[in-house]
């Protein structure tokens, strides 16, 4: 099959090495990742915002200039397959023909208002891939359509699994960046409660070049005010797996009622051997593979943490039950089950 791969993103140069060796966000890594997998037994070209237009490995990057030269493209190469991850814009503003059209949606149905997502349904054929099964089941029931939604879930990056470190006694990694929608700023409230444990914060408040300021003033006097507060900064990718690898747990999005559709963040710590504990969610599914959620209060919070790293045998029984189920979420895997359903469709 030939696929193009189109991600509109605010930052300015999107490719492989860049993914590699500077944090960023899940979308933009299941990207590079998705594409590298699946050029394996198709033609892939991405086209998204990079210096220039090169080839990494097998996969040729394409720099995005606007939607016309898209369209160009689209024209040259005559895909198979056309996946929009993001922003659906461009499919909105024009009609592509002759090729199969996959919207690959990483936001949860609830935060997706700028963009008419059931406007999307009046192009033939057009398919919705969500990054899990749970988050499609809430697609399907948002906007109908059932026969047209599909859920795939997103893959852990290999040296991930491959990273095995001893793990630091009382040693907590929160992962995630630092927006008000991951929820740092739950658990920094209450740090000064969990004073035993060392808690790293990896990640850092720029987000594709923008700071929510007000966020960032109410967040760094309490990392501050909290000697066992370490924030590390965005994290490479080697660096995010050593911290997660050598954590006794990986808190992720400690809101209740949170909007994750499948938290890349709590597979790659399940991936590394760490359990995980997040916000009660639609995700919760899963969390119980290799964690525990929360609900309601943040007693609850604090009680949970406290809880799980006073017992090392739970804590020993979650690692390898996520080690275990996430062994399933290679890039390589899920890259067949890619090709499986877009040969189906």
């Amino acid at each position: 099959m030939k696929i193009l791969i189109f991600r509109e993103t605010e930052i300015k140069n999107l490719n492989p090495v860049v993914a590699s060796t500077n944090g960023m966000g899940a979308t933009e890594t299941c990207v590079t990742e998705l594409a590298n997998a699946l050029s394996k037994n198709n033609i892939v070209k991405v086209c998204c915002p990079c210096n220039e237009s090169q080839v990494y490995g097998d996969v040729e990057y394409i720099s995005f200039k606007d939607y016309s030269q898209l369209s160009t493209i689209i024209n040259l190469f005559c895909p198979d397959i056309f996946i929009v991850t993001g922003n659906p814009r461009a499919l909105f503003d024009r009609r592509f023909t002759n090729c199969k059209i996959i919207f690959w949606q990483h936001n949860h149905p609830d935060e997706v208002k700028h963009f008419p997502i059931h406007k999307l349904f009046s192009i033939p054929d057009l398919k919705i891939v969500f990054p899990s099964p749970e988050a499609a089941e809430i697609g399907k029931k948002r906007y109908g359509h059932e026969d047209r939604i599909h859920g795939i879930y997103n893959g852990v990056r290999l040296n991930i699994f491959s990273k095995v470190k001893e793990k630091e006694k009382n040693k907590i990694s929160f992962c995630g960046s630092l927006t008000r929608a991951k929820g740092a700023l739950n658990l920094l409230n209450h740090c000064n409660e969990l004073k035993e444990y060392k808690i790293y914060i990896c990640s850092g408040f720029d987000l594709y070049g923008a700071i929510d300021i007000e966020y960032k003033n109410s967040c760094e006097p309490l990392i501050a005010a909290n000697e066992n507060v370490i924030l590390t900064g965005t994290l490479s990718p080697n660096n995010l797996s050593e911290h997660l690898a050598s954590s006794e747990l990986c808190i992720v999005n400690p809101v209740p009622g949170h909007k994750e559709t499948c938290c890349v963040s709590a597979l790659e710590a399940m991936a590394s051997n760490t359990p995980v504990l997040s916000g009660d969610s639609s995700i919760n599914k899963i969390i119980l593979h290799g964690g525990e959620y929360f609900k309601g209060s943040a007693f609850e919070l604090i009680s949970s943490i406290k809880r799980l790293m006073n017992d090392n045998d739970k804590r020993n029984e979650l690692a390898v039950s996520g080690k275990q189920w996430v062994q399933q979420l290679s890039w390589e895997n899920i890259a067949k089950k890619w090709e499986d359903y877009l040969k189906n469709e």
